[in-house]
C-alpha cells in the first residue's frame, strides 16, 4: 500500500475518524464481554451481549444502510448518537443493580449505529471521485480500522482495570463524539452520495438487485462463503478468549485486552508490508490464504499452554486478517454498481452478523460442555478446509480449459 494515501487529504482525516469510530467500539466490545462476565460468570451471558450487537446488523442488511438512514443525512451524526449512548449507559450503571439489561440494551443500539455507519463510510470511500486506486483506499481503510481495533482493546482492559467499568464505558462515548466532529466537515463524507433505493422500490427488491449483483461476481460468491464458514466460526474466539483468559492463562482484564489488541497490531503490520504490487496482483488467491492463516492461529490458540504461547499464536492468526477485507472491499468496489455499493456492503456485513449469530447459539453452549480450548481447536481445522477449498476451487476456475472434440474437429 502506498503510505502516502494514510497523509493525503482529505483521506488522512477520514481514516483517522475512521481509526477513532472502531477504537471506541472495540472498546465497547471489550467492557460488554468483561462486564456480562463478571456479572454472569458464564460463557451465555457473554453471548446474550454479542448476540445482542449482532441482531440489528441482520436489519440494516436485509432493507439497506441508505433506506434505513435517510432521515440522517449527515453520516457525521450516526457516531454521535453512539456517543451520547455510552455516556448515558455510563452514568446510568452506578445508579442500578441492573447492569445485564443496560448493557444489552446499549449492545442494540450500539450495533444499529454500527451497521448503519460503516457501510455507508465504505461506500464515500469507494465513490470519492480521484484516481486513488480502490485496493490502497480499502488498504487504507483496513489499515485505520486496525489501528482503533489496537487501542480500543487496550485502553478497555487498562480502564476496566482501574478506575473501572463506568469510566470506561464513558471514554468509548467520548471517543465517538469525537469521530462526529472528525467527519462533521470531511471531503470524502460530503462528497454527493449515489443513490442506491428508487423513491418507489420496495426493500425486497433493493436486496434481490444487491443479490444479484453479487452473484453475478463468482469469486464474490465464493468468497462470501468461505467468509462465513469463518464467521460463523469466530465465536470460539470471541467467547474462548477471556475464559481462557481466566483460566487457565490467569491473565486478567488487562490480559484480555492485549490479546485483542495484539489480534489488531498484527493485522497493520501485515497490511503495510504484505500489500505490495506482487501480492495485490494475486489478491484473490491471497484472499484464502488469508483465512488459511487465521485458522491456524484459532489451531494454535486452542493448543497453548499459556498466556506466552497465546500471544505468539495470537500474532499469527491476525496476520491472515487484513488481505481479507481488502480483497474483498476492493472487489466490491471495482465491479458492482456504485448504485449498489452501499447495499452490498451491508450485505457482506449481513452474511458476517447471520452466522456469527448461529456461531454464538451453537458454538457458546458447545464451550460450556467442550472447554474453550477444545472448541477453538476445532474451529482452527474446518476454517484451514474451507479455506483449502476455496482456493482450489479458485484455481481450478482459473485454469485455461481443453478445448472440445467438437470444437477441434470445426
Amino acid at each position: 500500500m502506498r503510505p502516502s494515501l494514510l497523509r493525503r487529504r482529505p483521506y488522512s482525516g477520514f481514516y483517522g475518524a475512521t481509526a477513532v469510530i472502531y477504537a471506541a467500539a472495540a472498546m465497547f466490545r471489550i467492557e460488554l464481554v468483561w462486564i456480562l462476565l463478571q456479572a454472569t460468570r458464564s460463557a451465555v451471558g457473554v453471548t446474550l451481549g454479542l448476540v445482542a450487537m449482532e441482531l440489528p446488523l441482520l436489519v440494516v442488511g436485509l432493507l439497506g444502510p441508505e433506506r434505513l438512514g435517510q432521515g440522517h443525512r449527515r453520516i457525521a451524526v450516526l457516531p454521535l448518537y453512539m456517543g451520547v449512548a455510552m455516556l448515558l449507559a455510563a452514568l446510568g450503571l452506578p445508579l442500578t443493580t441492573a447492569a445485564v439489561p443496560i448493557l444489552l440494551a446499549l449492545a442494540l443500539l450500539q450495533g444499529w449505529w454500527d451497521g448503519l455507519l460503516i457501510p455507508l463510510l465504505q461506500s464515500r470511500l469507494m465513490n470519492y471521485p480521484d484516481d486513488a486506486p480502490r485496493t490502497h483506499r480499502s488498504a487504507g481503510f483496513e489499515v485505520a480500522s486496525r489501528v482503533g481495533n489496537i487501542a480500543g482493546p487496550v485502553l478497555a482492559g487498562v480502564l476496566l482495570a482501574d478506575p473501572g467499568r463506568t469510566v470506561a464505558l464513558a471514554a468509548a462515548g467520548v471517543l465517538m463524539a469525537a469521530a462526529a466532529g472528525l467527519l462533521a466537515n470531511n471531503a470524502v463524507v460530503k462528497a454527493p452520495a449515489t443513490s442506491t433505493a428508487g423513491e418507489s422500490s420496495s426493500p425486497l427488491t433493493d436486496l434481490a438487485g444487491s443479490i444479484a449483483a453479487v452473484r453475478a461476481r463468482p469469486w464474490l460468491s465464493l468468497a462470501l462463503g468461505v467468509r462465513g464458514v469463518s464467521n460463523f466460526l469466530w465465536p470460539a474466539f470471541t467467547i474462548g478468549i477471556p475464559l481462557l483468559v481466566l483460566s487457565p492463562w490467569h491473565g486478567g482484564a488487562t490480559g484480555y485486552g492485549v490479546l485483542r489488541a495484539l489480534w489488531g497490531l498484527s493485522t497493520v503490520g501485515a497490511t503495510l508490508l504484505l500489500t505490495t504490487p506482487a501480492i495485490l496482483a494475486r489478491l484473490k488467491s491471497a484472499y484464502f490464504v488469508s483465512w488459511a492463516v487465521s485458522g491456524l492461529g484459532f489451531l494454535l490458540l486452542g493448543v497453548s499452554p499459556g498466556y506466552a504461547w497465546a500471544v505468539g499464536a495470537t500474532l499469527v492468526g491476525g496476520m491472515g486478517s487484513p488481505l481479507v477485507h481488502v480483497a474483498l472491499d476492493s472487489e466490491i468496489g471495482e465491479h458492482i454498481p456504485p448504485a449498489q455499493q452501499g447495499h452490498v456492503f451491508a450485505l457482506q456485513r449481513l452474511v458476517m452478523s447471520a452466522l456469527i449469530l448461529i456461531g454464538l447459539l451453537v458454538l457458546g453452549p458447545l464451550v460450556s460442555v467442550l472447554g474453550a480450548a477444545r472448541v477453538l481447536l476445532g474451529a482452527g481445522l474446518v476454517m484451514l478446509a474451507a479455506a483449502a477449498g476455496g482456493l482450489a476451487w479458485h484455481q481450478r476456475s482459473r485454469a485455461p480449459r481443453a478445448p472440445t472434440d467438437a470444437a477441434g474437429a470445426a
